[in-house]
């Protein structure tokens, strides 16, 4: 079911499942071609509501939290572009995917030096005093809850810092 604001309209989970499926059936789009432009798609939104130049801390940082599924393919591919419009983004994977689409992009991000954390912050205030923003990667359209373990630390974090600093969700908050 689809639910209309005054400027923009948001998808529910079936109407967003179905236009996946019309790009991939009867258009013919790879799954790569759409993570490009939905990744992108995200990095330009996010430039246009937090232009570099008016981030506080040091090297407009974001962290870019990418999931296993596809829109942490999406979460991958946006913070490459975000890197291209001058931010400085770091990775983080709760669980990562081994499939050839996610290791290219992972690679593409470590050609551009993005760097990757090996481990979350288990004091959310790092979170907030490290990046400016956060790009949640997590869970699209198609999860369903409950969270698996690995996930369970870095939700919590993000429900605690969510006052303090903008979370940028792709597809649906996790």
């Amino acid at each position: 079911m689809a639910v209309e604001s005054k400027d923009m309209k948001y998808l529910g989970q079936e109407e967003a499942q179905q236009i996946d499926q019309e790009l991939f059936n009867e258009y013919l789009f790879s799954l790569d071609q759409l993570m490009e432009l939905a990744g992108y798609s995200c990095a330009v939104a996010i430039a246009k509501c937090y232009p570099v130049e008016s981030l506080k801390k040091d090297h407009a940082a974001v962290l870019v939290i990418c999931g296993p599924g596809n829109n942490g393919g999406d979460g991958l591919v946006c913070a490459r572009h975000l890197k291209l419009f001058g931010y400085k983004p770091t990775l983080f994977y709760p669980k990562q995917n081994n499939k050839p689409l996610f290791k290219a992009l992972a690679l593409q991000c470590e050609r551009l030096d993005i760097p990757t954390l090996s481990f979350f912050p288990t004091d959310p205030q790092c979170v907030v005093d490290s990046f400016n923003l956060v790009v949640d990667a997590i869970f699209g359209f198609s999860y369903k809850p409950p969270a698996k373990p690995e996930f369970a630390s870095v939700l919590q974090s993000l429900i605690q810092i969510q006052e303090r600093v903008p979370i940028c969700s792709i597809d649906i908050p996790s």
